[in-house]
């Protein structure tokens, strides 16, 4: 052996690895394993008391769109009407020169009342083809305290003002289930 400090003494390590207490004192001690549990435990409580309120509402949320969407999809999927063929020309009657107007007339072939209705028709003329919103007339409208009731038809009639043109389809619409259309070519 050599004069000195053994390799494994503790006294061989540099000063620098153990620090001195700021009075220049003993080496300072480290925390206590028990105390940083305790630390560990209280950060992750007051981690979990500040997300638990953001974590419930966001799921909260979730539901209750998932729950919307699901009662939205099953009533769009009984929402069904049809053009009454026997009615005018496949459905329609339209006069596009003096009175201006488009009548449609529906069926409720589903299961679900249908009500808020709508027309979108497409126009032809020189200029080319173009599409106008029509609202019903609020004499043929059906709401939803009066709506159109499974197997029965309605007529819903759009005035349309100063239009010139060819009418080449009409297409109605529905507030029950705005996704769920017909489209008839004229």
């Amino acid at each position: 052996m050599t004069a000195g400090r053994l390799v494994g003494d503790s006294r061989a390590r540099s000063p620098h690895l153990r620090p001195r207490a700021a009075s220049g004192g003993a080496p300072r001690e480290g925390m206590s394993s028990l105390i940083s549990a305790v630390l560990v435990i209280a950060v992750t409580f007051a981690v979990a008391a500040l997300i638990a309120p953001w974590a419930l509402k966001l799921a909260t949320n979730v539901s209750n769109q998932t729950t919307t969407t699901t009662q939205s999809d099953i009533i769009c999927r009984a929402a069904r009407y049809d053009f009454d063929s026997s009615y005018a020309t496949l459905g329609v009657n339209q006069s596009l020169s003096g009175s201006d107007h488009v009548i449609v007339k529906v069926v409720n072939t589903g299961t679900v009342n249908l009500h808020t209705f709508s027309l979108e028709i497409e126009v032809s003329n020189s200029s080319g083809l173009y599409v106008i919103q029509l609202p019903i007339n609020t004499s043929s409208q059906k709401t939803s305290s009066l709506p159109l009731k499974p197997g029965q038809s309605a007529l819903l009639k759009g005035n349309v003002s100063d239009l010139n043109g060819t009418l080449t389809a009409v297409k109605v619409l529905n507030g029950v289930c705005p996704s769920s259309f017909i489209r008839q070519s004229v």
